[in-house]
């Protein structure tokens, strides 16, 4: 097998300064493609970055500043403001002085039973009906969460959107 055929190029004396005997173009800088308008640009950003959008503790607070603003009340009996706090063992738990059942804000919400974080239903919530909203797939990229938890947002949100 000879030089050539092994991929060995043959350099003749003329040649041995030069890389290659033929016009090789320097290679271009390439540029960063720019950047998508995304839907989230169209919203007031600033607002995302506030606690309660940010922390699930601070999300828990929020909301029962929001639901009770005269204190918790009890979704079993209807008891306003007699409760004992069990805070030290889940977040916002709450028992009832009256019925002592338990419950938290999450009782008789769309927060119900669901898995998903409680400032991450906010910016859901947010990001949904501000401006021309969201749909699932542009949820789904901007809060980090399935497809289809993005999905299931998105269908309780609008249902109660147009239930109200």
């Amino acid at each position: 097998m000879s030089r050539h055929q092994r991929g060995v190029r043959p350099q003749s004396p003329a040649m041995k300064d030069e890389p290659f005997a033929r016009n090789i173009t320097p290679p271009v800088a390439r540029t960063a493609p720019p950047p998508q308008q995304s839907r989230i640009g169209t919203v007031d950003s600033g607002i995302l970055s506030q606690r309660c959008f940010a922390d699930e503790r601070d999300a828990i607070r929020y909301v029962e500043a929001v639901a009770w603003p005269d204190g918790p009340v009890c979704p079993h009996c209807g008891t306003v403001g007699k409760y004992y706090d069990l805070s030290n063992t889940r977040l916002g738990l709450k028992k009832c002085a009256a019925c002592r059942k338990q419950f938290t804000v999450r009782i008789g919400t769309i927060f119900q039973s669901s898995p998903i974080p409680l400032y991450k239903w906010l910016q859901a919530i947010y990001l949904v009906h501000a401006g021309d909203g969201l749909n699932a797939h542009q949820l789904h990229r901007t809060l980090e969460v399935t497809y289809k938890t993005a999905w299931h947002m998105v269908r309780k949100l609008r249902a109660l959107t147009v239930a109200h």
